[in-house]
């Protein structure tokens, strides 16, 4: 790990198309064989129009599940819209951004067999951030501008044709790199509640309880801001026996998993052991199937 939240971003980059796949066994398996979508179809009938409801609304839920993974307390930048999208006829959305804005991009394809690709280009046209893999719904997790400008956003099929549900949001930079640290060290993991700010002196802590259900496992990440140096996370049970920590020489812990035999409260201490400034630390859950 590094207090560098640039190279947090980066990591994001170079990990996103793991995090991807993963994600595609994690969260929509389930929901395969719902997505056998016939083409859409004008002057439809009425059962070629339910067929068309069933789609948007399978699409709408994987649309969600991977919004409140990426995008959890996000504002909207580009509401989530159905496109028009083939090979020949990308799809294409302006937006202006100021240095050190993060954002999230999201879309969904109708079927597993469209693959389609999200592209950010910067205002000279060069290619800030892409999700290439192949498969129907890519995200781009936690991107950062690194300067200003007007920014292009390019929905693309490299196989098939058809509509896609396409979204973007505003991230917190303090989310960004919080979602970069799950990207890293735990991808699949969806942010649970709010992202949490606290500011801590010198060589002082603070203890915060976080509520766990029985047979979840789950994980913790902090950042540090600026000015912090050592950040260390220490883990308690319901009878305040320590079980886990954290104490590098950074000022970004994680505690990767962290399962609970029942529904407790549990306790997280941090302590500023070097630097003074704010920090922020958020709990993620696995998803039910990963939990051993």
């Amino acid at each position: 790990m590094s207090t560098s939240y640039h190279s947090q971003v980066h990591a994001t980059a170079r990990l996103r198309r793991a995090a991807s796949l993963l994600l595609l066994s994690l969260l929509l398996f389930a929901c395969r064989d719902s997505r056998q979508i016939s083409a859409i179809t004008t002057g439809a009938g009425d059962g070629e129009s339910s067929a068309m409801q069933a789609e948007n609304s399978s699409v709408q839920r994987d649309f969600d599940r991977l919004r409140r993974t990426f995008a959890h307390g996000a504002t909207t930048l580009i509401s989530p819209e159905n496109v028009d999208v083939s090979r020949r006829a990308p799809v294409d959305r302006t937006f202006e951004a100021v240095a050190g804005e993060c954002f999230s991009f999201i879309a969904v394809g109708e079927t597993e067999e469209f693959d389609v690709d999200l592209v950010v280009t910067r205002p000279d046209g060069s290619v800030a951030v892409a999700d290439r893999a192949p498969d129907h719904f890519p995200v781009i997790s936690s991107w950062c501008a690194a300067a200003g400008g007007r920014f292009n956003l390019r929905l693309r099929a490299r196989r098939g044709q058809g509509r896609a549900l396409l979204g973007a949001y505003r991230i917190e930079a303090d989310a960004g790199a919080l979602l970069a640290l799950r990207d890293r060290y735990f991808a699949g993991a969806a942010p649970l509640g709010p992202v949490n700010r606290h500011f801590l002196p010198s060589e002082r802590d603070v203890r915060v309880p976080v509520a766990l259900s029985a047979g979840r496992c789950y994980a913790v990440a902090a950042v540090g801001g600026e000015g912090t140096e050592d950040l260390d996370m220490y883990v308690f049970d319901p009878q305040g026996t320590e079980v886990t920590r954290e104490i590098g020489t950074d000022a970004t812990p994680v505690i990767t998993r962290l399962c609970a035999d029942a529904t407790s409260v549990w306790s997280l201490r941090f302590n500023m052991y070097a630097g003074s400034g704010h920090f922020t630390w958020q709990l993620f859950e696995y998803p039910a199937r990963s939990t051993p």
